[in-house]
């Protein structure tokens, strides 16, 4: 099996050109990747907008004293 995969790290280097002859030695020489990092993330996303609108009877006029407060909060503040 080991040389299994030397070859064809050779064949995949080759038609790459990575390859060179080494001039001390002779040989040839093959560049290949020998440390590769994969990570994977989940990229499953779920979003959604929406909008509504809202009516609210205030027959004492309180909504209105909450000034700057968010709608929200003031209808929180009523116990609505």
């Amino acid at each position: 099996m080991l040389r299994h995969m030397i070859a064809n790290a050779k064949r995949w280097a080759t038609s790459r050109g990575l390859t060179r002859k080494n001039e001390v030695h002779g040989e040839d020489e093959f560049r290949i990747p020998t440390e590769e990092l994969f990570t994977f993330k989940n990229t499953r996303q779920r979003e959604a907008e929406g909008s509504g609108t809202m009516q609210v009877e205030d027959p004492e006029g309180t909504l209105l004293q909450f000034g700057d407060m968010s709608a929200q909060s003031a209808i929180m503040r009523l116990g609505l």
